[in-house]
């Protein structure tokens, strides 16, 4: 079963992979709670399907790698509006 399912991690690796040209693969959540078993399975069969694998690592951040990747999507996004609101505010209001 291991074997099987790092084969599947693998493909689905290697298809990224041969498209885009990524240095680094995380791999988090429920397959990377499993890290210790799948990681060198998934390593050994990338580099039968890949010329030049990516580097696979497991997530530090465990199962909360999705929830904290969406927290700094949204507060990048928003900080810069948040910003520019409240500067733009201050400024109007400043201005005589």
């Amino acid at each position: 079963m291991v074997r099987e399912e790092a084969h599947r991690v693998a493909a689905a690796i290697a298809t990224i992979a041969l498209v885009v040209d990524v240095p680094l693969v995380v791999i988090g959540g429920g397959i990377g709670l499993n890290g210790s078993v799948l990681l060198d399975p998934v390593r050994t069969r990338l580099a039968q399907l890949v010329p030049y694998p990516p580097r696979v690592q497991i997530s530090e951040l465990g199962d909360a790698a999705s929830v904290i990747g969406a927290v700094c999507v949204a507060a990048r996004t928003a900080w810069p509006q948040v910003v520019s609101a409240r500067l733009a505010t201050a400024l109007a209001t400043a201005m005589p």
